[in-house]
């Protein structure tokens, strides 16, 4: 089938009618009693799909411009104007806007197209029938084509020029937004794609607010309710000017999307030990590098020898599983190098004052984890890593053993979701810290 051919088959199972040809005019009931008309206009979709734009994974891009869905939960569902972001200013030295609002109609016609790639017209009905997205629009609404010679769009002249498209009214009522780019220089994918991940960090770091991350056509077009519920303003945005690891983003996506606190903490927690082989590493040469460059050391002096080998087994204890030096080592190294302590307690307290108290008075009972010394300067970090590290094996590790410590998600929910903030706060600054500034 011909894209214009499938895009008409697709329409036509999405508003659940039987035939779908150019010009026709719809009125749409919905379950609220509202009442639109549309129409479908295929000279509109043939300029559309013309257009010179490349659509793969889920990224809609020319040399200038950069498409991709997204859904934050800081979008109110019925306030448009809210839900909209506009931004200019400079990223890697060239002037961009950024913008989150609407899918615009051409990434939804070349989304459609991708999803139904291949299928007859009985696998697109079974498909489009499927789709969460898209059912729930048939389930609300009711179309009804309307002829040249009714009275209902002959006399209302005010419905005839209220008449709207019929892909920008889907894309309206199911909800679909994208992040769009553009740019009057010529971008690379790869720098898009940073981008996105830079900017959809930052918002929801400063907004505190879910978001979908989508890695396929399914799951775009599968309805998620929950994002919409949060209502708030969106606050302090502006382009990044910095360049994050995507790797740490996804795990901070898991954690931030999830209600489920054990989830949560061992979320936050891969942030933290993402980094623990090149730490430690660099540690163990910092510290080998100190030795052999000494004006006294000779690489024909056995003792000296000797003690570059005790050095290196004394600090290097390998993890059979993973290959990683000590953990608890690298944590702590990982905090002294990206998350400084004065910095983790003023954002404790940014958050609830009583945080830091309760961190330094209570220790965490199903873990053992113990009480922090924030006023110990040199043993702070120490004390930050030994309190996460053991909640940690609390988590992944249960044996049957009177003496060891394991997580009972029935009695121990509530004393964890009291360590969210501190592990949030640390895989934050590890994000940041850790990310290259763009110059």
């Amino acid at each position: 089938m011909e894209e214009l051919s499938l895009i008409k088959t697709a329409l036509k199972f999405i508003m659940h009618l039987t035939e779908l040809n150019d010009a026709d005019c719809f009125e749409i009931q919905q379950t609220r009693g509202n009442k639109t008309i549309v129409k479908y206009d295929e000279e509109k979709i043939i300029g559309l799909l013309s257009e010179n734009k490349s659509f793969d994974n889920l990224e809609m891009y020319s040399n200038n411009t950069y498409e991709y869905p997204i859904e934050v939960g800081s979008f109110r569902r019925y306030e448009e104007d809210s839900r909209k972001i506009n931004l200019e200013g400079k990223y890697s030295g060239r002037e961009i806007k950024l913008e989150i609002s609407e899918m615009s109609s051409l990434y939804f016609l070349k989304s459609i197209l991708n999803y139904i790639d291949g299928m007859d017209e009985r696998s697109i009905r079974k498909t489009i029938m499927k789709s969460m997205r898209f059912s729930r629009f048939r389930r609300n609404t009711r179309a009804y084509i309307i002829q040249e010679d009714e009275s209902l769009f002959q006399k209302d002249n005010e419905l005839q020029n209220e008449c709207i498209d019929l892909v920008e009214y889907i894309i309206k009522y199911v909800q679909f937004e994208t992040l769009k780019i553009s740019n009057e220089s010529i971008f690379r994918i790869e720098k898009y794609r940073k981008l996105r991940i830079s900017f959809i960090f930052e918002h929801v770091y400063r907004n505190g607010v879910k978001f979908e991350n989508y890695f396929s056509l399914e799951e775009l077009f599968r309805y998620k309710d929950f994002l919409r519920k949060v209502e708030q303003e969106n606050v302090n945005e502006k382009i990044p000017a910095r360049e994050y690891d995507p790797n740490l983003i996804d795990f901070y996506s898991r954690a931030s999307n999830t209600d489920d606190y054990y989830i949560k903490y061992i979320s936050y927690y891969h942030i933290m030990e993402f980094y623990y082989d090149k730490v430690y590493k660099e540690k163990l040469i910092e510290e080998v590098q100190e030795l052999i460059t000494q004006p006294d050391f000779s690489y024909n002096n056995t003792n000296d020898i000797n003690g570059i080998i005790k050095k290196v087994k004394s600090r290097v204890k390998i993890n059979r599983d993973d290959g990683q030096g000590n953990e608890f080592d690298s944590l702590k190294i990982i905090l002294e190098k990206f998350a400084s302590a004065d910095e983790i307690k003023k954002r404790l307290n940014e958050q609830d004052i009583e945080l830091l108290s309760y961190y330094a008075e209570n220790t965490v009972k199903f873990s053992g984890g113990k009480e922090l010394q924030w006023k110990d300067k040199k043993g702070i970090y120490s004390s930050i890593a030994r309190r996460i590290y053991d909640t940690r094996n609390s988590l992944i590790h249960s044996k049957d053993n009177e003496d060891y410590k394991w997580y009972n998600p029935f009695k121990d929910e509530e004393e964890l979701i009291k360590e969210i903030p501190l592990v949030k706060t640390i895989a934050e600054q590890i994000i940041i810290n850790s990310a290259e500034i763009i110059k």
